[in-house]
């Protein structure tokens, strides 16, 4: 039985994504060209959007790092600074650090070495290896997998893997949050465009955002006050959490 009541803010947010997503693909179907230059385009509306959800992302885990929960502090600490940078990274990298909007010419380094002739690491091509193919598609596809459903199952299903989990404050997703994910992108491959995956990062990134905000083990990550009507287990018990809330 799920007890939690989901919070305004991540309704509006799954609003945000879908309306996103419903106008890109309405796009895409009646003005392909309107679509990747306007819409879709590299400092267009989608990717600031999503550099946005990073920054919101890194500035929620930032004031999680600060509030050590029911686990240990600091293995919480050490998790929630690393996400932190990583979103930060994550953000910079989207607008490729501000290049474009300070008109600064990239390196000869990147001149060189980046597809896109831009100041980032995710479109460096090292001898013929595409660091954006191999890292940002591939090793991101296996981690994301692993991330929303290896850690929920393990999470729900294993008391020593939730006790461990609790211990580093690593967010796990609720599934709610986990069907919107794949339903994102299963819906990218509707969108006739080969621009299309920025609407997936603009998904992604925003629900991401809201996991971090609004994990399933939020009791253990935060205190037994995270949420209204969201306690912490009896006995702290991680994975009680879990079975109280299963979306």
């Amino acid at each position: 039985m799920d007890t939690d009541t989901r919070h305004p803010l991540e309704l509006a947010v799954y609003v945000l994504v879908a309306v996103g997503l419903l106008v890109g693909l309405a796009a895409a179907i009646v003005d392909v060209h309107w679509f990747e230059q306007v819409y879709a385009v590299e400092d267009g509306p989608i990717e600031w959007a999503t550099a946005i959800a990073l920054l919101v992302g890194a500035a929620v885990a930032a004031v999680t790092a600060r509030r050590p929960g029911a686990g240990n502090p600091g293995l919480h600490r050490l998790t929630w600074i690393g996400l932190t940078l990583l979103c930060f990274f994550a953000a910079g990298e989207e607008i490729s650090w501000g290049q474009r909007l300070l008109g600064i010419q990239s390196p000869e380094f990147f001149q060189s070495h980046n597809a896109q002739h831009e100041t980032n690491l995710h479109n460096l091509v090292v001898g013929s290896v595409k660091v954006n193919k191999l890292v940002f598609s591939q090793l991101f596809t296996v981690a994301a997998a692993l991330f929303l459903l290896v850690l929920p199952w393990a999470y729900r299903r294993r008391a020593a893997f939730a006790r461990l989990v609790d211990a580093w404050a690593v967010p796990v997703p609720r599934v709610r949050q986990v069907i919107a994910v794949v339903a994102t992108f299963a819906f990218i491959a509707l969108v006739p465009s080969r621009e299309r995956d920025e609407l997936l990062e603009f998904g992604a990134t925003w629900l991401f955002a809201m996991i971090l905000l609004f994990p399933l083990n939020a009791a253990a990550i935060r205190g037994p006050a995270a949420r209204p009507g969201e306690a912490a287990a009896p006995g702290g018990e991680p994975g009680a959490r879990a079975s109280a809330d299963r979306r």
